[in-house]
Formats: structure tokens, sequence, C-alpha cells
């Protein structure tokens, strides 16, 4: 993974060397830690996990390679660099220390914390890991809620429209988001009736950038392979033979609700 970082990234010697004494010294145990003391609601396995980790470093990385209308400046570089332990940190805490339950949570949050300290990692001591969200233009940990306007109700809404914004449904967009825009796939378990469905149609309908189309499909038990590729193909358009896609400029997110609905073929 270090080796396909942007090549300005790699050209810095002391942004690589931190990011693996940073993992040297926190994934493999955070993993064993995890494995023996917490229970995952969805069973996931340690290879997916530290990719998960490293997919949220890259979205942040990504806009450090040079391109044919930015070259990216030293300057920005030495501050990618005052920062990169903050962001390994963020991303440790939604990918290893994220998939158990809130007990797990209580005790992953107070193992991660013990090896923030002994990384050297400069982490609010206030509620819990998962409270927080780094502003990279800020440099600095925000709450969840601080990260977005002050809410405010439209009186013209009927009740069921309105959807008011908590720290689940702020960071759970907030990381959607930054995955979807980097060409990251997304995967959101959890149980019935938390809002999943509802926040997701919310973030790529307002809330993503404008190049970015959505499909959604709704699987039901009857949903069929070729049903599904009938419906995609009615979207994508004709760019020559064999090569189909979204409107040129554009991109095509497809969201399937209830993934695991349809029986195997």
């Amino acid at each position: 993974w270090l080796a396909a970082l942007p090549p300005k990234l790699i050209k810095r010697t002391s942004i690589i060397a931190k990011l693996r004494q940073l993992y040297q010294n926190i994934i493999d145990d955070a993993c064993y830690y995890m494995r023996k003391n917490c229970v995952e609601p969805v069973t996931t396995v340690n290879n997916n996990i530290c990719q998960s980790s490293f997919r949220i470093l890259d979205s942040y990385f990504f806009k450090y390679r040079d391109t044919e209308i930015k070259i990216i400046e030293e300057s920005e570089i030495d501050e990618l660099e005052a920062m990169v332990q903050q962001l390994a940190a963020y991303a440790l805490t939604w990918s290893v220390a994220c998939t158990t339950n809130a007990d797990g949570r209580k005790r992953m949050d107070a193992f991660m914390r013990n090896k923030f300290v002994e990384s050297g990692i400069d982490f609010p001591k206030e509620r819990t890991i998962y409270d927080w969200s780094f502003d990279t233009k800020e440099k600095a940990w925000k709450l969840w809620l601080d990260t977005i306007p002050e809410y405010s109700c439209d009186t013209k809404l009927n009740y069921s429209e309105i959807v008011v914004p908590t720290d689940d449904s702020v960071r759970m967009k907030s990381l959607m988001k930054l995955l979807l825009c980097n060409n990251k796939h997304v995967l959101t378990p959890g149980p019935t009736g938390t809002g999943k469905t509802v926040n997701i149609q919310q973030l790529l309908s307002a809330e993503v950038p404008e190049e970015i189309q959505f499909l959604a499909m709704t699987f039901s038990a009857q949903t069929s392979a070729n049903q599904t590729q009938d419906y995609l193909d009615d979207k994508f358009q004709k760019r020559r033979k064999g090569v189909y896609g979204p409107p040129v400029g554009n991109r095509f997110v497809i969201f399937v609700d209830d993934l695991n609905m349809p029986k195997k073929e």
C-alpha cells in the first residue's frame, strides 16, 4: 500500500516512516484485542478492516497527486505531514475499532486511546474516540454535530419527512461521502429502522458533487440477476461497442437497498 501512495508522498520519507511505525504499533494488536474481547454484529476479517483504513487514508491522500491542472507544492506536503498521524488515528477508529457493538466500542475506546498515547498522537480526552472528526481545513478535532450547520426544522415539511441529524447519521454520511467521492465502495449494515436508507438517499440526492448521479434499487426475495442487469442496462448510455456508462462528464453511484434479500441463484 505504501508503494502505491502519490509519488510526492513517497519521496517524503518522514511521512512513510510515520505511517509504517503507526501501523506496526497498532494494527495487529488492535485486531487481536477486538477478536478476543468484542462481538461483531457483521463478521469481518483482519485483511479487510486493515484495507478499510487504507481506503480512508487514500481518500485523503488522493488530492496530493499532480494533475495537468495543478502541481502539488512542497508546502502542501508539509501541511499533510503535520496532520498525518491524526488522519491515521481517524482511519483506524473507523475501520478496526468500529465494527463491534456498543459494549465492544467501550472496550475499543480504552484500548485505542492507550495505543494513541503510546504512538504520540494528539487526541481529545473528552468523550469517546467515536465522537470526534478530524477537520483537515482547520487541522483540529471537532465533535460530529459541530461539522454541520445548526439544524433548523422546515415548518413546511410533513412530520414523516423531518430528518433530525444525530451523531450517528452525521458520521455515517460524512464517511460515506468521503469514500464515494474518491471512488470507494461502501457497505452499510445495521438493524432495521435505524435510518440507513433515509440518510443515504438524503446524502446522494443533495450532499454530493453535481457530477455524481445515483441509481436506486431495492432488492426483494424475488429479485434475479437478469432483472438487475436489465434495470442497469436501461440507465446506461452506449459509448462505443461493448462500452456503456453514465452521461459524459458524470459518474453513476448505484445504491442497492436490502442487498441481502434475494435468494442465491
